[in-house]
């Protein structure tokens, strides 16, 4: 691929209508494949909140608004003629509501989630993992960011990797809303075609706006569940340090452009479904009560977007060093992907990572991991790891 620009389109759904994209200027280290651009075409969207429990669905299509489960739905999965409808919801990652008479129905036939699951199972095979990176580059790749930071002013640097299988079958629905499901993450199912689905469970909120106030988060040091692993976090010099700089990004920009704003003065820990990471949460004051919505949510992620949680520190490393050492485009990763209402002139936006994307009879998942002074690459590829555990479920595939 060309990569002769390196901009993130923002995608926003209306709260209760239809799919949107805005074309900004947000600079960014890697072209956008153009996906985006048929939203008003084929767009079917399942996305939760963080901290939320139920699903919302958006239907792309400007001439026929539909917002049903059994619309969205049956088109995800329309070989197999299921249907689920508004009576039977996701609840924590479990199908709530009599699911043989909602949603297993094929032609006279009733299947338990179970029996469709099993059917999934048997539609869809994946290939042995291709590495973008073997062990060996990465360790090179981490290696030649250091050198980076100790001749240069770059202080950090989020480098990605993605694993990819060729893939074989209908894309398994109802496997990956059941297992990727995690309550602590936003969660992001967008089907763009026949052939193309686009997944992402990630944690990192980019600002959530209710007028008067702003919130944000500061996320970055990561380590596996566990108290004592929560507690060595805590103390670890080298995720304080990746976590600091995000802070400083936040605290620059929060001052910037709010009346008045605080911060936690300590870090906390944020507990996922496979790991948990270093918070500090942000909130500001916007004292004009007739701002442009449109208008502020731009800017807010001009201002924002790509924290050091997905870039550099300072900002002006990440379009030139990516561009090169990850050697590929990250296409929809790291993007901002939001709801607004503009009735309550609210929204949130969150930053789409830990992602899969099946593109024909190609699935990549992809993962980053923040880069500074003191990372061990080993270390650094673990990491990648445990944020790639929400999608073990592909090893059932296997085949």
């Amino acid at each position: 691929m060309n990569k002769s620009h390196h901009y993130n389109p923002f995608i926003y759904f209306e709260e209760g209508g239809d799919a949107k994209r805005v074309d900004s200027d947000i600079p960014y280290n890697y072209e956008v494949l153009s996906l985006f651009e048929r939203l008003d075409v084929y767009p079917k969207v399942l996305w939760k909140k963080k901290d939320e429990h139920n699903l919302s669905l958006f239907w792309g299509n400007e001439t026929q608004s539909k917002t049903s489960y059994e619309v969205v739905l049956n088109d995800f999965f329309a070989e197999n003629n299921l249907k689920i409808r508004p009576k039977a919801a996701l609840v924590n990652g479990e199908f709530k509501g009599d699911f043989k008479s909602d949603i297993g129905k094929t032609g006279q036939e009733e299947r338990s989630l179970e029996e469709v699951l099993n059917q999934e199972k048997k539609n869809f095979k994946t290939s042995s993992p291709t590495l973008n990176f073997t062990p060996d580059r990465w360790e090179k790749l981490i290696n030649e960011i250091k050198t980076q930071i100790e001749t240069t002013t770059l202080e950090k640097l989020v480098i990605s990797r993605s694993v990819s299988f060729n893939v074989t079958g209908s894309f398994p629905l109802f496997t990956a809303l059941t297992e990727t499901f995690d309550v602590s993450s936003y969660f992001f199912l967008i089907q763009l075609s026949e052939t193309e689905v686009y997944l992402s469970c990630s944690p990192e909120s980019l600002f959530r706006l209710e007028p008067p106030y702003i919130t944000s988060e500061a996320i970055a040091g990561t380590a596996k569940k566990g108290q004592a692993s929560g507690e060595m976090l805590l103390k670890s010099s080298k995720d304080l340090k990746e976590h600091y700089y995000v802070v400083e990004h936040l605290k620059e920009v929060f001052s910037d452009l709010f009346d008045g704003h605080t911060y936690d003065s300590d870090p906390q820990l944020i507990q996922l479904k496979n790991n948990q990471h270093l918070i500090t949460n942000f909130s500001g004051y916007i004292s004009d009560v007739h701002f442009d919505l449109d208008y502020e949510v731009t800017k807010l992620i001009k201002a924002l977007h790509p924290t050091p949680a997905l870039g550099s520190y300072p900002r002006n490393y990440a379009k030139e060093l990516l561009s090169k050492l990850e050697e590929e485009d990250r296409g929809f990763y790291g993007a901002p992907i939001g709801v607004i209402d503009h009735q309550d002139k609210t929204a949130e936006v969150f930053i789409g990572i830990r992602s899969l994307h099946l593109r024909n009879d190609e699935l990549k998942l992809q993962a980053g991991c923040g880069i500074v002074s003191d990372s061990i690459a080993s270390s650094e590829w673990n990491e990648t790891e445990i944020k790639l555990k929400n999608y073990d479920w592909l090893k059932k595939f296997s085949g």
